[in-house]
């Protein structure tokens, strides 16, 4: 949750919440790269924010979609729709 945390705390995408979350989940990360393409580690990482910050999610949720859609970020998800690169 800590690639996270900027995002959650801002409350909204920024260019500092978008690099911090593509610095950890880009593909090209050993340790974590795509993992977030796996919805188990989707569910996991919300179930933790919540437990911090009740309602997170729904932020979590939309940073991922303005740093993929918005600031160009690299990064893939489950569920993404619109982005760079894909979980395919």
């Amino acid at each position: 949750i800590g690639a996270l945390t900027p995002c959650i705390l801002a409350e909204s995408a920024t260019q500092t919440c978008c690099s911090a979350i593509e610095n950890v989940f880009r593909a090209d990360n050993q340790d974590f790269g795509k993992c977030l393409c796996h919805k188990e580690v989707m569910d996991g990482i919300f179930a933790q924010a919540e437990g911090f910050l009740p309602g997170s999610t729904a932020l979590i949720e939309d940073a991922f979609h303005t740093c993929t859609n918005d600031f160009g970020s690299h990064f893939s998800y489950h569920g993404q729709q619109i982005g760079h690169v894909s979980c395919s």
